[in-house]
Order: structure tokens, then sequence, then C-alpha cells
């Protein structure tokens, strides 16, 4: 089967990073792309923004709103941290599209390709994201959602540890107040346009049969 470029959505404590934990231990041989990574390096310098316009690469450190961003980031100091990751990514696709991280993906995308092997984007945002890949790629990309009740999540959300880039959900307020934010940037909407939906509100052993069923047949 031809490698194809598989993209995983969902609000917040659905169960996207589990889904790869379960992806990381199973025997499929594949690509997995973590778009925050890029992020982060964005906000050290090691990376450029792109954009893809008519098959033609275009260097973004040249337009103002970009080294806006970076300068001002360098001249406060800002540390990589979940509300500086946050902000940075809403300002970059407020400034330069909401399909920009997006496109820092597709180099690690192609290389993968071009090696036979088959990509799992962690976490699309938006349909705008959805879209981008989707015309890229054309019938090499799928889109597969996570879904589980708001209640769930919610339980989910206070009982996960407190990393970088995730915040330990201490009131019902910063949880809205999250899937507010990321709903939008257009997530409800991605996920209504996704091609398979995997419904995570029973218990992780159903899930993983769940997961591993989906991915075997699509990578078979």
């Amino acid at each position: 089967m031809k490698p194809l470029i598989i993209a995983l959505t969902g609000m917040p404590g659905s169960g996207k990073n589990e889904l790869l934990k379960i992806l990381q231990e199973s025997e499929l041989d594949l690509e997995i792309v973590h778009p925050k990574e890029f992020l982060k390096r964005e906000m050290k310098g090691q990376a450029l923004l792109t954009e893809f316009t008519k098959g033609t690469r275009l260097d973004l450190n040249s337009i103002d709103m970009g080294r806006v961003i970076k300068k001002k980031m360098e001249e406060e100091n800002v540390p990589i941290t979940r509300d500086s990751v946050r902000e940075f990514a809403t300002k970059i696709r407020e400034s330069m599209g909401f399909d920009i991280v997006a496109k820092l993906c597709v180099p690690t995308i192609e290389e993968a390709l071009q090696a036979g092997k088959t990509v799992v984007i962690e976490d699309i945002k938006g349909l705008v994201e959805a879209r981008f890949f989707r015309h890229r790629f054309a019938d090499k990309f799928i889109l597969v959602a996570v879904h589980a009740p708001p209640y769930i999540r919610f339980k989910r959300a206070q009982s996960r540890e407190a990393g970088w880039d995730q915040k330990q959900m201490s009131s019902s307020e910063d949880f809205d107040f999250r899937d507010d934010k990321e709903l939008g940037w257009g997530l409800g909407n991605a996920v209504a346009m996704a091609d398979y939906i995997i419904v995570n509100d029973g218990t992780l052993d159903d899930f993983r049969e769940n997961v591993e069923r989906l991915f075997r047949k699509l990578v078979k």
C-alpha cells in the first residue's frame, strides 16, 4: 500500500496522546510528526517559517510580522512554556494564516513519504490545516478524529500531570477557556470533517482495540 498521511484531531483530553502511545507500542512502521516541535524550534530561531504558493517555497522571515514576533520574544526573553507556545501559535496563525503550522510540517512529511513511510500528524488544530493537507496530498491524506464527552475530558484533564505544554485543569473555567481557544482555531470544524472517528468513552483496552483495528485497516 502507498504511504499515507494520517492526521489526528480532537478536543483536549479526548485521547490523542494515548492514541500515539498505542501506535508507538505497535509494530506498525509509522513516522510521527509533532507540529508543536516546529513551533518550539521556530521560537528558538532553529527553523524557517515557509509558505508554499503554487509550488514555490518562500522564506517568510522576510515578512515583517514574522520578524516582529521573533524579535519581541527575544527582547523579552520569553521562555519555551505552555503559555508562550500557545500565544506564539495564536499570533502566527492570526498573522500568517491558520495553515502556517501545517506548512511548517511539509518538508518533514515529504521526506518520510519519499522513504516509503506512512506519516502520523499529532494534532490538527483546525479545518484550514486539514484542508491544506488534503489539497496538497489529495487521496494520501486521511483525517482521524478522537471523540470523548466533555465530562470525561474534564476528568482526564484534572488527573493529568502538568507539563511544559499542558496545564492541570483545576476548574471548569480553565477547561472551558482552553476549549474555547481551540474551537476558535476551527477545531470543531476539523472534527466534523474527519474521515474516521474513534470514540474514547470506555476503558483503555476498548480504546486500544479500536485504534489498532482502524490503523491495521488503513496501513495494511
